[in-house]
């Protein structure tokens, strides 16, 4: 298969959210939810029902997806009402406009089409506005609390950002034997949460990378060697933004979501917790496509391994051993 082919969507989801596409849109406006934002939060969901619920006698209108975008637009509804003042208005008040940020002369400037100028800033972000992004608008809905760094672009005066990045440390074996060099697992960070408002400036995320491997470099001097992140075709991502800022394949893994109480939840979340051996974990029901893993050195000599290295396919065994 080749590097294309691995992120390559889901058919499946795919399919759905397609057909489905006109009454998500109607479900996101109902509730208030920002364009796009029910569409993922489905597309993470579908893999909770077999095929037979999803073909339920043939029908292509897929009326039992349909009713979980229904569950889950009320869900995602709540948490944008829930949020901070400043933060819900920044979120839904904002649009596609068409605007990118430069440099100039020392500054981030975010220019819209019409020419008009706005200064920009890149600070880390309050840890409590960085887990309430996580918590209410990234896709997986769940904080990491192993969350070392919370970095973000805001425009200038404003207290919520408009792009947000969050980074732990590398703590799954599987990854650490995958990656093309030798390393202690500490050494290497894993962006674990990126989000963007709709409004965002369209090289926003990119920027936000850059600038964030600038900032760790800067200020933990030599202790970390890399970034790794994570790239789900599952949920239609295609790894665009980390393909354009010097992130390269090294792995992928098994896809093997699973459920409490309906609920998309991450294995991290729930391992040691009486939940991990309740009985009441839905695993996912039709074939997943791997998780693709990319990495970035910050030094040239590792930058040039993760650009040349070989893609490693871990097996079931390996993903759920660690």
């Amino acid at each position: 298969m080749s590097t294309e082919d691995i992120f390559s969507p889901n058919l499946i989801v795919k399919e759905i959210t397609d057909v489905l596409r006109d009454r998500i849109i109607d479900l996101e406006k109902k509730h208030s939810i920002p364009a796009g934002y029910l569409k993922t939060a489905l597309a993470l969901h579908i893999p909770k029902f077999s095929l037979e619920e999803i073909y339920t006698d043939g029908n292509v209108e897929f009326q039992t997806p349909y009713l979980e975008a229904k569950r889950l637009a009320l869900i995602l509804g709540k948490k944008i009402n829930s949020l901070p003042k400043g933060l819900k208005h920044l979120v839904t008040s904002s649009t596609d406009k068409l605007s990118k940020v430069k440099h100039n002369h020392g500054k981030i400037i975010e220019v819209d089409i019409q020419g008009k100028e706005l200064e920009i800033e890149f600070k880390e972000v309050d840890p409590e506005i960085g887990f309430a992004i996580q918590e209410n608008l990234h896709y997986i809905g769940k904080r990491r609390e192993d969350t070392l760094i919370h970095l973000g672009l805001f425009r200038k005066g404003e207290q919520f950002p408009f792009a947000y990045s969050a980074y732990s440390k590398l703590d799954r074996i599987y990854l650490q034997k995958a990656l093309p060099f030798d390393v202690e697992m500490e050494k290497m960070l894993v962006l674990t949460r990126a989000y963007n408002i709709n409004g965002a400036p369209v090289n926003a995320m990119s920027l936000l990378f850059s600038l964030g491997a600038q900032f760790i470099v800067q200020k933990f001097k030599e202790t970390y060697t890399g970034i790794i992140s994570a790239v789900n075709p599952n949920i239609l991502f295609y790894g665009s933004i980390f393909k354009g800022s010097s992130f390269y394949t090294f792995a992928t893994v098994p896809f093997l979501p699973i459920y409490f109480d309906g609920n998309y939840v991450t294995r991290k979340s729930i391992e040691g917790t009486d939940t991990m051996n309740s009985g009441k974990l839905i695993r996912t029901k039709i074939e997943c496509k791997p998780t693709i893993w990319m990495g970035h050195g910050f030094s040239k000599k590792i930058a040039d391994k993760f650009m040349d290295s070989k893609i490693v396919h871990i097996s079931e065994e390996s993903y759920l051993q660690g």
